[in-house]
């Protein structure tokens, strides 16, 4: 149950079960090479749009429940998924729905990182996120299932490393 074919001439992809166990068993943070780049932001945007940049992901920022910022939604967007018109849907879904899913999971999201991905993911089961609050302040990072996991809870840590460089807005 970890792996599956979605059709005959297809390679073999990971299943949630198969994502979850590489998550729980494998994830080890690495050193962030881009810390230059953040450490460079003193705005809001800018800084997620870095966080966006490097990620290659979107961005989501949280000043309580219902004060919120995102960016690099095209970053999920021209990734090879979204060829289906379904996944185009859902995503879509996912951001028309921010506003609800934020104030949901605010106060559960803590200054320890989360990984939280398919049915365990407020976004959508297709998605993964690994999210945290410092200062605050919700920062996340949404992509879907297959994102590079270890490069993008490096940045997460690394902010929560280094202290949040905005002030609460």
């Amino acid at each position: 149950g970890f792996i599956f074919q979605p059709h005959t001439s297809a390679g073999r992809v990971p299943t949630e079960k198969g994502f979850l166990y590489f998550v729980d068993n494998f994830i080890k943070p690495v050193e962030t090479r881009h810390a230059s780049s953040l450490q460079e932001s003193s705005d809001t945007k800018i800084f997620a749009k870095n966080i966006a940049k490097i990620s290659k992901e979107a961005v989501i920022l949280a000043f309580g429940p219902n004060n919120m910022y995102y960016t690099g939604i095209s970053n999920l967007f021209i990734k090879p998924e979204f060829r289906n018109q379904e996944v185009v849907a859902s995503i879509s879904d996912v951001i028309d729905r921010l506003d609800e899913v934020i104030p949901e999971i605010y106060d559960e999201i803590l200054e320890e990182p989360k990984i939280l991905l398919g049915e365990n993911n407020p976004f959508g089961k297709e998605c993964a996120s690994i999210l945290m609050k410092q200062n605050n302040i919700l920062i996340g990072i949404l992509g879907l299932m297959r994102m590079n996991y270890e490069e993008n809870l490096s940045l997460i840590n690394y902010i929560k490393e280094t202290g949040f460089p905005l002030s609460r807005e």
